[in-house]
């Protein structure tokens, strides 16, 4: 975590990049996709909820979402009740750097979320408006604005989680699939020579549909060879094969992997604490 000096430097040079902003009672700035937002966080909840009912393993990130959603729900109604276009109105916008076109206030809260991963709390607050404010004072309207931005901001942020939570589970259950294919190829092989050819066929195939593989594929598709014991070795030689022209290998995907899970999850813990 930054500390507070950091915070502040991080707050400064922000007010000096945001120097460009456009004011006036015509100006139509860009709006967060709330309700866009929501239905992605439903469906992804709605998911993850079915993945755990059928008793399929879900990644770590997803356990904050099952247990917290209904303050999520929470919020995306409150926030949709009470804000109204009237809130964007009048409010400098942005002409400039990653969040131009939007309300000055609503790039301010955006990157605090950002630098922060999601664990804001009174001191981040304070310390950041205070310090933007040394170099560019911020108007009344904007400081009413901010807890509502800020707000919008940790859904967001929640929400990219979900898209992550989302494609790493489907990621995994493709790699459950193709663990069972694979083996069932393999098993044939050595029942059967007139079947010699078989695994190669398959392992065609699966190059085929997968393409690229994801480093979630790799190490789900690792995880489940790796249970089926000694007799999926020439399949996990395959797989070592394949990791290698990505220049990586099965210790570096499983390290990165779980790196990248308890990172997830503890960026939507810290969001939805935050809220």
């Amino acid at each position: 975590m930054p500390n507070l000096d950091q915070l502040k430097s991080f707050a400064e040079e922000m007010a000096v990049k945001n120097t460009k902003v456009i004011c006036g009672r015509n100006i139509r700035p860009k709006l967060p996709k709330l309700e866009e937002d929501n239905q992605i966080l439903i469906k992804v909840y709605k998911f993850t909820n079915e993945e755990l009912k059928s008793r399929r393993s879900i990644v770590p990130a997803a356990e904050w979402l099952l247990d917290n959603y209904y303050i999520i729900e929470e919020q995306f109604k409150e926030i949709q009740y009470s804000i109204r276009n009237s809130l964007y109105k009048n409010l400098p916008v942005t002409a400039n750097g990653k969040y131009s076109g939007y309300p000055r206030i609503y790039g301010i809260s955006a990157a605090m979320v950002d630098y922060m991963d999601g664990n804001i709390d009174e001191e981040t607050i304070v310390t950041v408006l205070e310090s933007y404010q040394n170099n560019t004072p911020l108007t009344s309207k904007e400081l009413w604005a901010f807890p509502a931005m800020l707000r919008i901001c940790l859904l967001q942020l929640i929400k990219d989680i979900a898209v992550y939570i989302y494609e790493s589970m489907t990621q995994c259950k493709l790699a459950d699939e193709w663990s069972v294919r694979l083996m069932e190829s393999l098993a044939r092989c050595r029942e059967d020579k007139d079947n010699s050819d078989e695994l190669r066929k398959t392992i065609i195939e699966h190059d085929t549909h997968i393409g690229t593989i994801t480093p979630v594929y790799a190490e789900r598709l690792l995880h489940r060879l790796r249970e089926e014991g000694p007799d999926s070795a020439p399949i996990i030689r395959w797989l070592d094969g394949k990791l290698a022209v990505l220049h990586t290998s099965a210790d570096d995907i499983v390290h990165l992997v779980h790196q990248e899970q308890a990172a997830k999850q503890c960026i939507i813990g810290n969001a939805i604490t935050s809220l």
